[in-house]
């Protein structure tokens, strides 16, 4: 049986990017410190065949990691409402898919 999602973390992917994946390697790491069960949707935001791909790729070794694709781009905030939408956690956190900020201040808001 599973534990149930405690954080649900929502990075909403509105642009290719060669950081995303390596991105998201930093908030498994991180999020997996807090010993708490967690999950992180990326809301892919339209057509990133490289993104979605290496995505796909680090989903496919990591339950924890969910992936929605829009067949358009809808924008951030429809990429957020989604992810609110999809979480499964009683704690959501949005975080950028860009390095705009520490992963590790990921422990500050939970």
């Amino acid at each position: 049986m599973t534990k149930p999602v405690k954080i649900s973390a929502i990075v909403p992917v509105t642009q290719e990017s060669p950081d995303t994946i390596d991105l998201a390697k930093e908030y498994i790491s991180v999020l997996g410190s807090l010993n708490q069960e967690f999950e992180i949707l990326f809301i892919v935001d339209g057509d990133q065949p490289n993104t979605f791909d290496g995505l796909q790729q680090l989903a496919a070794t990591d339950q924890q990691i969910r992936i929605i694709k829009f067949a358009k781009q809808f924008g951030d905030a429809t990429a957020i409402a989604a992810g609110f939408y999809y979480s499964s956690g009683p704690v959501l956190i949005t975080l950028p898919a860009e390095p705009q900020v520490d992963p590790e201040s990921i422990k500050t808001l939970v």
